[in-house]
């Protein structure tokens, strides 16, 4: 518990009633050959701390310290004249302190004991530990990187491989050659004070970027097993397993692939899609004005003085006739809320001819 510098000497240790972490004793120097100590003390606390110990009481014998059954009093011998005497002092709550002073309790005796019964637990109560373990950015295959983490306890953490394609080498981790989800666990296996602690964190290895090429007006994917398309770095349609796709868009189109477990590559190489505008398209020149967008719902539709609408036709990125409407609701705007998330173009008939507008459902 500590260490005695020459010519001090302790003696009569005396547990607490019902906390097995505070014991009183009798300590002695010969610098004072007069005078003894009933000292308190804490095991708990570390020496540094000023709460470790406490005096209860100067005293002028050997005082033989015990506690009461409630760890609420002090007993001990005492002199007087040549007289031994039991003192008792009140203890405070911290059961290492005196609170008030030593009063007479049984004159000429020695060696009290009080005497309690029931049970005490000698079983430690450990102390749960916190490990913070920062977000881990994702991470290209065949990357090497360092991880790191804290416990509220400053005991090491030890990290293995939870899940995932990566090799763990004390703090350091290689990145493998399978792209998708990873995760690291962050484990402290706890000791005599602390409970045992682990945490994780899981984060996307990146698949490599696929590639496109244009072959008989098609865009060819290269690389990757799921994709999802962008024209201009919109999204549009949804996640495919199709390599092949027929551009129908003014833009450039990209592609990303994407695991199955939703980890997405940096975008491809992109191809501008010039679209070739023909006699018998629509006419431009009406004013029609559609608004807001992107939208998630309602599509209102402004029409040109004396123009009357006739229908409504969305079509996605593949040419699908996805939505069509024969009127407009009261307020003139079409309800797109079943509509899925992508871009689309919107072409719209009136008396005055039709025109084509791009739209993002978002």
């Amino acid at each position: 518990l500590f260490a005695l510098e020459a010519g001090e000497s302790i003696g009569n240790p005396s547990y607490s009633k019902n906390t097995q972490n505070i014991i009183a004793f009798d300590y002695f120097t010969e610098d004072e050959p007069d005078t003894y100590y009933q000292i308190g003390i804490d095991t708990d606390k570390n020496g540094d701390d000023p709460s470790y110990f406490d005096t209860v009481f100067e005293n002028n014998d050997v005082g033989y310290p015990g506690y009461s059954r409630l760890d609420d009093k002090m007993l001990f011998n005492t002199l007087s004249g040549k007289q031994q005497d039991v003192n008792i002092i009140n203890i405070d709550k911290n059961k290492i302190s005196p609170s008030g002073t030593a009063k007479l309790f049984l004159p000429d005796a020695s060696w009290a004991v009080w005497y309690a019964q029931g049970t005490r637990s000698t079983t430690t109560t450990k102390t749960d530990q916190t490990i913070n373990f920062g977000t881990i950015t994702d991470k290209n295959i065949g990357q090497v990187f360092t991880v790191s983490a804290t416990t509220n306890s400053n005991l090491a953490v030890q990290f293995t491989v939870d899940a995932g394609s990566l090799s763990i080498s004390g703090s350091t981790v290689t990145v493998g050659t399978t792209a998708g989800k990873a995760t690291i666990k962050a484990t402290q296996a706890g000791n005599t004070q602390f409970n045992a602690a682990s945490t994780t964190q899981t984060f996307c290895i990146i698949p490599t970027a696929p590639r496109i090429t244009l072959s008989g007006g098609n865009y060819i994917i290269s690389g990757g097993k799921n994709f999802q398309w962008y024209v201009g770095g919109n999204p549009v349609g949804g996640q495919t397993t199709a390599t092949t796709l027929k551009p129908d868009l003014n833009g450039v189109y990209t592609v990303k692939a994407i695991t199955d477990d939703g980890c997405f590559s940096a975008a491809s190489n992109g191809i501008e899609n010039k679209l070739v505008v023909l006699a018998n398209e629509p006419n431009e020149s009406i004013k029609v004005v559609i608004y807001p967008n992107p939208t998630a719902d309602e599509l209102r539709i402004e029409l040109p003085t004396g123009a009357v609408f006739k229908e409504a036709n969305f079509y996605s990125t593949t040419g699908k006739n996805a939505m069509s409407f024969d009127k407009l609701s009261d307020n003139n705007s079409l309800n797109i809320r079943d509509l899925p998330k992508g871009l689309y173009s919107v072409k719209i008939d009136t008396s005055q001819g039709s025109v084509v507008r791009k739209i993002i459902r978002e």
